[in-house]
């Protein structure tokens, strides 16, 4: 049920830090409904059927779709599955609303929400910030008015409508074939250059990077990889700076222009301003300062998790990974703490470590990087087929499998535990696995 529909939106303000309202359950308002969102309800909501706690996400869009299919969304792959927020926690009692978080009042305890019937004021006793992140197109002239962006199902979407008109145009003759140009080196980039090479084969492709492509590989990891994107056709073009986007072209740092019937852009990554404006305390990109336990640094009844979140705690081994691995296992967090602090237990620090890469290459092929848990690669790498079956088990079981899992046994989702005698994780840019 959609809270807004209900009028059931609460104008009063809950007092700082001071657990719940006299006459009513503790009131926790998730800011965003992604990877680390989706975790950081399901468990934060353990007393809701109770009556105890009252969860609330918000979130503008009404279906969630997995971010690291969203590639697959750009190139008309119709098997990707779209997931009704109401229904992955029915029967949980956890409120949707479907609408933006434009301000929040840490001290008064509101977020203000915009849905499509106003503007509403939502009261919490504590606030679980999860917006993640979106492309980066504001470092680059031009990026933002021309380049395409896989950050959400309507974004890709457009990109999907691009790279048809683009195929179809050189498929009736007006040209001699579209060129589709994707910046960016990291996991996305990768995965989206080889998905619209396999589906769109009368298109040419290239995958410009700034660094080396998989230079978080190991050795064979990385030939692999590269191997892969030559049997796609994808031309690499490797320590490449893109200076400027304009409308039909590239423009690199040394002055090189290079024709893109659709630029795809997937180089770096930001944040809403949404925490700064609030008053949070906030890194240089405005990400939330966060400790251990994923309680903001400046406000006691704030705890942040995922992409707009930056640990100043070790949470685990070496800098944290910007990923739906990293962001599901922070929401699963940062939601417990959410219903320990309400219960009057202790909050408990975070501690995890990596275990492996998935990199999908186009719908038949796929590569499988193992690690240490400082997310240090090493020899042990699965290809081909046997890799699809590993992304796609990871892909469906993982998220939407663990939240079904925790609705019968709460607590059941778990992870890989940090090494020893590692610290200072952070999240860092590493791009989206």
């Amino acid at each position: 049920m959609n809270r807004e529909e209900t009028g059931t939106l609460k104008t009063s303000a809950s007092a700082v830090g001071g657990g719940g309202s006299d006459d009513g359950p503790e009131r926790v308002v998730i800011v965003g409904g992604g990877y680390a969102g989706l975790f950081a309800a399901r468990r934060a909501s353990r007393g809701s059927r109770r009556g105890g706690v009252e969860v609330t996400v918000v979130d503008p869009a009404p279906e969630w779709v997995e971010r690291t299919r969203l590639h697959q969304v750009a190139a008309g792959d119709a098997s990707v599955k779209r997931y009704p927020l109401a229904g992955l926690f029915r029967g949980t009692g956890v409120h949707i609303v479907g609408g933006r978080v434009t301000e929040i009042d840490p001290e008064g305890g509101e977020a203000v929400v915009e849905t499509g019937a106003g503007t509403s004021r939502l009261a919490f006793d504590r606030l679980v910030y999860a917006l993640g992140s979106t492309s980066d197109t504001s470092s680059v002239p031009g990026a933002r008015e021309h380049a395409f962006v896989l950050d959400s199902t309507s974004t890709a979407e457009d990109l999907r409508r691009a790279l048809e008109a683009a195929a179809s145009s050189g498929a009736s003759g007006n040209r001699s074939g579209g060129r589709v140009a994707v910046v960016g080196g990291g996991l996305t980039g990768i995965e989206a250059s080889t998905e619209i090479a396999e589906r769109y084969p009368n298109l040419s492709v290239v995958l410009l990077s700034s660094g080396a492509v998989g230079g978080g590989l190991s050795a064979r990891g990385r030939e692999y990889l590269l191997k892969a994107l030559g049997l796609h056709g994808v031309e690499l073009r490797e320590e490449t700076r893109v200076d400027e986007v304009s409308s039909g072209a590239l423009k690199t740092a040394d002055g090189e222009e290079i024709p893109a019937d659709v630029v795809v852009w997937a180089a770096g990554f930001a944040v809403p301003d949404l925490a700064r404006r609030s008053g949070l305390a906030t890194d240089e990109r405005g990400r939330v300062l966060v400790d251990a336990s994923l309680r903001a640094v400046s406000h006691p009844n704030v705890f942040a998790a995922g992409d707009s979140s930056w640990p100043t705690e070790a949470v685990g081994s070496g800098p944290v990974r910007s990923s739906a691995y990293a962001s599901t296992i922070m929401g699963a967090q940062a939601g417990g703490n959410v219903a320990r602090d309400l219960a009057g237990k202790p909050v408990k620090p975070l501690r995890f470590g990596y275990l492996v890469q998935s990199i999908s290459l186009g719908r038949k092929d796929a590569l499988s990087q193992f690690t240490d848990g400082n997310d240090k690669p090493f020899g042990w790498v699965v290809t081909g087929r046997s890799a699809v079956r590993i992304k796609e088990s990871i892909e469906r079981f993982v998220v939407v499998g663990s939240l079904r899992l925790e609705r019968l046994v709460p607590g059941a989702y778990s992870w890989r535990p940090a090494p020893m005698g590692r610290s200072n994780a952070r999240v860092g840019s590493a791009g989206h696995a």
